[in-house]
């Protein structure tokens, strides 16, 4: 059987006024639109994701609650309080296929030291300063209670696209997260041998892998031989390779042509990720793909793409399990 997970930097995705046809508006957004790319039954276009995550929520859940009853009855969601630093208060979401998968909900007794249960008892959160967003893991098991998979939603600091100690700091980030939170939560979320449990760490690194077309700033800093299909981190510590993959350009830039005036978009950084453990998934299918939003949907009307939808496009994580 196979299972699809998604990641999406949905771009601020909030609640406002009403449009004229009645529906939540959500900062001039296009739910239905999100929806399909999401999940639309007979449609080619549709990536039929099982479970997939956002970052950049922000404000109440009247858009989420919409974009959910667009894709059927069969749908849920939940929200996570990232506790990024600073005014803005952003959320994570996960939206997921109830008759595949149901949310498992955090044991009391695993919320120690660095960890806490978010305030709706959804997920554990790494509460720890160093992040400026905090990473939380949530747990799916599957309906016919054969295997869960733990997702770690990240979206890691961004700063300024420049400055030397934002760039170190987004490094600093991924490296704790490799190195300490992901084997954390993975042991955490373990079952301890009951079930097997998956986890993969997802979501807008703002890093790069350094493959060539892509630009700095990289993952990799020179401890790993360079790869253009991923990026590894291992943990000599705790005997864990950890594997970063998603190599192609994610987000969006709309620039003017010097010549026409007209704009032109085009895709810009490879910030979108997946990470996870190698020894945990040996003998288990890894496929991994950029999402063709813009083309599937907008027929590469990369501006209006970003006014509807987000400045990123989905990724999509495809597991095989035998």
């Amino acid at each position: 059987m196979s299972y699809r997970i998604g990641s999406f930097n949905i771009n601020q995705l909030s609640d406002s006024q009403q449009d004229k046809r009645g529906q939540d508006n959500s900062s001039g957004k296009d739910l239905d639109k999100i929806a399909d790319i999401i999940y639309k039954q007979n449609s080619q276009a549709s990536e039929r994701f099982d479970i997939i995550a956002l970052q950049e929520v922000f404000g109440s859940e009247n858009a989420l609650s919409s974009i959910t009853r667009k894709l059927g009855l069969n749908w849920e969601y939940v929200v996570v309080d990232s506790r990024a630093s600073g005014p803005k208060k952003e959320l994570y979401a996960f939206i997921w296929d109830n008759t595949k998968f149901r949310l498992k909900k955090p044991e009391k007794e695993k919320a120690m030291g660095s960890f806490c249960i978010d305030s709706r008892g959804n997920s554990l959160i790494f509460n720890d300063e160093g992040f400026a967003r905090k990473p939380c893991c949530i747990v799916f098991e599957s309906v016919r209670g054969f295997f869960e998979i733990a997702i770690i939603c990240v979206h890691l600091w961004y700063g300024s696209i420049t400055g030397g100690a934002d760039l170190q700091k987004r490094r600093e980030e991924f490296e704790r997260l490799a190195k300490e939170v992901y084997p954390r939560f993975a042991d955490s979320a373990s079952t301890n041998g009951s079930r097997p449990t998956y986890t993969v760490m997802l979501g807008d690194y703002n890093l790069n892998i350094n493959n060539g077309p892509n630009n700095s700033p990289f993952i990799d800093r020179g401890h790993t031989p360079p790869s253009k299909f991923h990026s590894i981190v291992i943990d000599e510590t705790r005997g864990r390779i950890i594997r970063t993959v998603q190599y192609e350009k994610t987000t969006l830039q709309i620039e003017k042509n010097p010549t026409t005036g007209s704009e032109l978009g085009r895709y810009a950084s490879n910030f979108d990720h997946f990470s996870y453990d190698e020894g945990q998934f040996d003998g288990i299918g890894v496929e991994v793909e950029r999402v063709d939003a813009v083309g599937k949907f907008y027929k590469n009307d990369f501006e209006q793409y970003k006014k509807d939808v987000s400045d990123h496009v989905p990724i999509k994580l495809t597991l095989t399990l035998n």
